[in-house]
């Protein structure tokens, strides 16, 4: 997820990958759709051999071969999950200031509960692993790093909060764990 998927050259690849690191998650693969058509057969292969799903973000120019685009899934036998309703506008939920009401930010984040990853890291989501290209673009110095969890450290699953082993907390995936004790009271 993030940028467009179907660009990268191994994609098949990183599917395998993924649920090789991810045997019991459901995967979902989030594509504007637009190069589903032409794709090489061996993306197919690997999307349905690793049970993927796919999503689709339904930009204009992709409502014009949606047909086609779910025809193809259909041919290869890849489950089609969900199809966005037409996406005219990007949300905006980004601040610069502390005490910023996050949980606001989040209930407008499509990204909310997407799992990203990218460089052999995953991230809580989406919005973290790519904010260093936001810093960039506007010469931000000092914005905080990315918080990605290596798939590729022996202890991996150690690692992450969601493993079932660790007992998970709700806080773990809060960027603003003081939202919970508000709630609460």
């Amino acid at each position: 997820m993030g940028g467009e998927p179907l660009l990268l050259k191994n994609l098949d690849q990183y599917i395998k990958i993924a649920r090789k690191f991810l045997p019991k998650t459901a995967l979902r693969l989030v594509t504007n759709g637009l190069l589903l058509p032409s794709a090489p057969q061996k993306l197919f292969d690997a999307l349905r051999e690793n049970k993927f799903t796919v999503d689709i973000s339904l930009y204009p120019p992709t409502l014009k071969i949606l047909d086609k685009i779910k025809a193809t899934l259909a041919e290869n036998e890849i489950p089609l999950l969900n199809v966005t309703g037409e996406v005219e506008t990007f949300n905006v939920f980004l601040t610069l200031q502390s005490g910023h009401d996050s949980a606001k930010a989040r209930a407008v984040c499509h990204s909310n509960f997407c799992r990203f990853l990218r460089d052999g890291k995953l991230y809580k989501c989406p919005v973290d692993a790519l904010s260093f290209k936001f810093a960039e673009r506007f010469g931000m110095q000092g914005f905080p790093a990315a918080t990605g969890v290596d798939i590729f450290a022996e202890n991996f699953l150690a690692l992450i909060p969601c493993a079932p082993e660790n007992k998970p907390a709700l806080t773990d995936w809060l960027a603003d764990p003081s939202e919970l004790e508000r709630l609460q009271s």
